[in-house]
């Protein structure tokens, strides 16, 4: 009897507090780009010498959707190419990241951006398909 009234009390104790818990915290998502962001500036040097490669980078971003820190992760190879990125990315606002339906600044997210050497003297990256424009960015 006593056992029982023991297990009684250990079950009340565990549910009171589970009911007085916090609720868990909404998921959260990452920045996004706003449809209107220009794309990186392809420095003309690296365009004449044909340097293309990947950039990866680490960001924070605060909760107004402004990039407050970007680390190089990995270079493209070309120092002119992670610069152009690394500039570019300072100068962007983005869809700050949401949890539920309030803003939150986050850091270590991953971006990385190509750039790719095709035909014709474009110095900007654009979303487009004509064969004169330069590759889009890559995930």
């Amino acid at each position: 009897m006593i056992v029982r009234s023991f297990a009684i009390s250990a079950l009340a104790a565990a549910l009171l507090m589970t009911a007085h818990a916090d609720p868990p915290a909404a998921a959260t998502t990452e920045p996004t780009f706003r449809a209107d962001t220009p794309l990186p500036a392809y420095p003309p040097r690296s365009r004449r010498h044909k340097e293309a490669g990947v950039v990866k980078l680490a960001l924070c971003v605060d909760a107004a959707g402004k990039v407050t820190k970007a680390d190089l992760a990995k270079s493209s190879g070309y120092p002119n190419l992670d610069k152009a990125v690394l500039t570019w990315i300072h100068s962007v606002t983005m869809n700050p990241a949401m949890r539920g339906a309030t803003p939150v600044a986050v850091c270590d997210i991953p971006f990385s951006y190509e750039f790719k050497v095709t035909k014709g003297p474009d110095k900007l990256q654009t979303r487009t398909t004509n064969p004169f424009d330069v590759g889009p960015p890559s995930n």
